[in-house]
């Protein structure tokens, strides 16, 4: 090999382990980890899932006891989570869809409205059911909502 050939493949080298270092040094430095899943959300910042308790939490995903949203998140291709959009006023029902081929949210969006329906009922509040719906907070990483409305409703 000539030399001025291995010199450009010695710096091209030295240019990408340096930007991979950099890359994992902000991972690093931020609250995520390099591996770690983010919420993007509508007014910009992202985040990292594990920071929201709700997603943490286990026991929420039905015949799945030990996992967590951030769990299947972390080992799914696809994902969407779906939660009762007015949490003050209407009662918690919450659904995660995975792996349905880009269709996750269309699953989740009517079973999570068919779980508040229920709720609804056995509250005796059948007839505010017109006012409570589920909307889809997060889908593959991304949220229509900001972080705030975000972590009002988990």
């Amino acid at each position: 090999m000539n030399f001025k050939i291995h010199q450009q493949l010695v710096f091209a080298l030295v240019t990408l382990f340096g930007l991979f270092a950099v890359s994992v040094a902000q991972a690093q430095s931020s609250s995520c980890g390099f591996f770690d899943r983010k919420a993007q959300f509508s007014d910009g910042p992202s985040a990292c899932l594990k920071e929201f308790s709700f997603l943490n939490r286990q026991g929420l995903i039905a015949g799945e006891p030990t996992q967590s949203y951030t769990a299947v998140a972390d080992s799914k291709r696809s994902y969407a989570i779906a939660v009762t959009r007015d949490p003050q006023s209407c009662p918690f029902a919450q659904y995660i869809a995975w792996d349905w081929s880009g269709f996750d949210a269309k699953e989740a969006l009517p079973k999570c409205d068919e779980r508040l329906k229920q709720a609804l009922t056995t509250a005796g509040q059948a007839s505010n059911a017109a006012l409570c719906q589920c909307e889809i907070i997060l889908e593959n990483g991304k949220s229509a909502l900001t972080r705030a409305e975000f972590s009002a409703r988990t």
